[in-house]
C-alpha cells in the first residue's frame, strides 16, 4: 500500500496544483467548487483531473483518492 501511495505522490508531485486539486477532490468538492477555490476555470479542473487519472492509471475520483490516501490524510 505504501509503495503505491509513494508512486502516486511522485507522479503528481511535479505539479503543486495537481496535489491541491487532489486534496479538494478528497474533501468532496465539485469541479466548479475546486475551480472557484483555486481561481481556475471548471474546464481547467476537468482537464487536470484527466491528466491525473492517466498518470495514476485510475478511472475515477474515488480510485484517485484511494491511491493518495496516505498523502492527503
Amino acid at each position: 500500500m505504501w509503495a503505491r501511495t509513494q508512486k502516486a505522490f511522485s507522479c503528481l508531485s511535479g505539479m503543486l496544483g495537481e496535489l491541491q486539486i487532489a486534496e479538494l477532490v478528497a474533501r468532496g468538492l465539485t469541479n466548479a467548487e475546486i475551480g472557484t477555490a483555486l481561481w481556475i476555470s471548471q474546464n481547467s479542473v476537468k482537464q487536470a483531473l484527466k491528466r491525473m487519472f492517466r498518470k495514476l492509471n485510475v478511472s475515477s475520483r474515488t480510485e484517485m483518492v484511494g491511491q493518495l490516501h496516505g498523502i492527503l490524510g
